[in-house]
């Protein structure tokens, strides 16, 4: 694999992504990260806030939506039983 995507990788994962109904806000960093991301890559990103949970929207291009790529990058705590 190409070192730069590991790279990538090993970044993405570093974050504290674990959804806390406590502390909603725990994601905040790792979207800020996809947004900076994305901007490097010539897309208009934004931070969008629904009930506390943030998340990130990018775009590029001018015109009607074609493509749409949607992931999650929070993750459930570990229960009871796993």
């Amino acid at each position: 694999m190409n070192g730069e995507v590991v790279e990538e990788l090993e970044t993405l994962v570093s974050f504290q992504t674990i959804s806390d109904p406590l502390d909603k806000r725990a994601n905040l960093g790792c979207a800020q990260y996809i947004g900076n991301r994305l901007e490097e890559a010539g897309f208009i990103s934004e931070m969008i806030e629904f009930e506390g949970y943030n998340t990130v929207y990018g775009r590029h291009g001018h015109g009607e939506f074609k493509i749409l790529f949607l992931a999650h990058f929070d993750v459930v705590p570990v229960g009871e039983g796993w």
